[in-house]
C-alpha cells in the first residue's frame, strides 16, 4: 500500500496576480484582433486583390554561418488570399541571395557614357 503525502501548501499571490494580468492581455488582444479586422473588411470593400508584403525593420536574421551564399530570414508584413478570403497576416520569410541576379555593369560596344 502507498503512503499517503502531505499536500503541499502553495502560495497564490502570485498566481491571483497572473490571473489579473492574464485577463488584461487578453481583453487587449481582443481589442487589437477586432481593430484588424476591420482593416481586413475595409481592404476587401476597396477589393484591391494583391497580395503585398513588406519587412518588419529589425526582424532580420542571417543565416549565413560563414557560407559565401548569403542567406537570411525575415519577417514580414503582408495583405494575401488564403482559402477564408483576403487577410492580414504575419509571415516569416527565407531568402537565398542568387549570385547570377547581381547587377554588373558593362560597357556594350559602341556605346557612350556621355
Amino acid at each position: 500500500m502507498a503512503k499517503k503525502v502531505p499536500a503541499t501548501r502553495v502560495d497564490s499571490n502570485g498566481l491571483d496576480e497572473l490571473a489579473l494580468i492574464a485577463r488584461r492581455l487578453n481583453a487587449a488582444s481582443d481589442d487589437l484582433n477586432a481593430s484588424l479586422r476591420q482593416i481586413e473588411i475595409r481592404l476587401s470593400e476597396i477589393g484591391i486583390g494583391i497580395s503585398r508584403f513588406v519587412p518588419l525593420p529589425d526582424t532580420r536574421i542571417d543565416l549565413s554561418e560563414g557560407h559565401p551564399i548569403e542567406e537570411w530570414a525575415e519577417y514580414q508584413l503582408g495583405y494575401d488570399r488564403v482559402a477564408e478570403g483576403w487577410i492580414l497576416m504575419i509571415r516569416r520569410a527565407h531568402f537565398t541571395a542568387d549570385p547570377a541576379m547581381e547587377f554588373r555593369s558593362r560597357r556594350i560596344a559602341g556605346s557612350s557614357t556621355r
